[in-house]
């Protein structure tokens, strides 16, 4: 059965002053960021960053990692081996999904200027009236012959200049 919780915040100097109070106890300490400090980033942003410093070669050696490294290792062996090889998993799957991310964010950042400058070109479009837009029905029918009369572009083709970099 755990005893009372006592919590007691201040500065490091103030803390000390009370040590006699709790010499011989258990205590754990907990540095609170200053107010000037900015937040620390979520892991998911860490890792955007690093993929980013990955990416553009601005990478620091593994060495600096062993400690981190080393703590998620320990985190681990503490499971049961089934919950171990779970959490492997779902990192796995985890960082492919930060990667599929990242790789969209840097397409879209690509692209951003093209898509801003189709959709101002329709909105103008659609303001001067140059183009009466066509029925659902009848851009179905005009696809549709086109797909039969064989005037069509291959996918590979509309991709092309989309991930140039």
């Amino acid at each position: 059965m755990t005893g009372q919780v006592l919590e007691v915040e201040g500065t490091w100097e103030e803390i000390v002053a009370l040590s006699e109070k709790f010499a011989g106890r258990r205590v754990r300490i907990i540095l609170l960021a200053d107010e000037d400090e900015a937040a620390l980033a979520s892991p998911q942003e860490s890792f955007r960053q690093a993929w980013l410093e990955i990416k553009t070669g601005k990478t620091r050696p593994v060495s600096e990692l062993w400690e981190g490294i080393d703590a998620a290792i320990e985190m681990m062996e503490s499971l049961p081996e089934n919950l171990q090889q779970q959490v492997a998993e779902y990192l796995k799957e985890y960082i492919a999904q930060l990667k599929d991310e990242l790789q969209w964010d840097e397409s879209f950042e690509k692209t951003q200027p093209q898509l801003v400058a189709a959709a101002q070109q329709a909105k103008q479009e659609i303001v001067l009236g140059d183009e009466t837009l066509k029925s659902a029905e009848e851009c179905f029918r005009q696809g549709w012959h086109e797909a039969m009369t064989g005037q069509t572009v291959s996918l590979s083709e509309l991709w092309d200049g989309i991930d140039a970099e």
